[in-house]
């Protein structure tokens, strides 16, 4: 048997390593930011649904309880509250809240309050506070929220006669029938006209270091009628 030869054909010369090291370094060079993009496009994605999901919860459960339900929306939530909040009355009316809040055995006047953390209700109504809750802009990641990947809230705003108006916080009320309504101070509850738009964005890195949103927006829009219409 002859022996094989130890040298010509066995490997790669020198200048075809190069030449694989720089096509290699090229491909990286194009992907890095393909799926850079594509995680931060991703991420929004996720936060969006979880803000649909919200909604059409709050839908579905006043529909199937027979009970209407507060939807309180925080554009810049802290720790201590959530962007979306969701809270099912005792009744089928949004002025249920109200009702708790007067009642004669446990009256609480923070309990009518949206503004306050569940931790202001009186223990026999605590179930119902807080039964949906979406974390966006809150610093506690036990809450499993978005900011350590940079997603925020940007903009809630609400549809009127045609034109935008924007909104850092809102109270909506889905009622049993599944209709949305806006709580409008003096003038209790009113029905929400056109819709509410809620548009998402993330930063490079965790704010207040970065300041400007990378224009990754995801927009969420419930009309009137409840069922969530995710726009683009």
């Amino acid at each position: 048997m002859g022996r094989k030869s130890s040298g010509g054909g066995g490997g790669f010369s020198v200048v075809e390593l190069m030449i694989v090291v720089v096509i290699v370094s090229v491909m990286a060079t194009i992907a890095v930011p393909v799926f850079s993009g594509r995680e931060r496009t991703d991420r929004v994605v996720a936060a969006a649904t979880a803000v649909s999901n919200a909604f059409a919860s709050a839908r579905a459960r006043a529909l199937r309880t027979n009970a209407a339900h507060r939807i309180i929306l925080h554009r810049a939530a802290t720790d201590t509250t959530f962007n979306i909040r969701v809270d099912e009355s005792p009744d089928t009316s949004c002025t249920g809240f109200d009702r708790i809040a007067t009642d004669p055995l446990t009256p609480d006047a923070a309990e009518s309050n949206p503004a306050n953390p569940c931790g202001t209700w009186v223990a026999s109504q605590q179930y119902r506070c807080g039964v949906v809750g979406v974390a966006l802009t809150g610093e506690n990641i036990a809450w499993g929220g978005y900011l350590e990947t940079g997603v925020v809230l940007t903009a809630i705003q609400e549809e009127a006669g045609g034109a935008w108006t924007a909104q850092d916080d809102v109270v909506l009320c889905m009622n049993s029938r599944g209709r949305l309504l806006r709580q409008a101070g003096g003038l209790g509850w009113v029905p929400v006209v056109g819709g509410i738009r809620l548009t998402l964005d993330r930063y490079e890195c965790r704010p207040p270091a970065c300041s400007t949103p990378v224009g990754v927006t995801k927009i969420v829009y419930v009309p009137q009628g409840g069922i969530v219409e995710d726009l683009r």
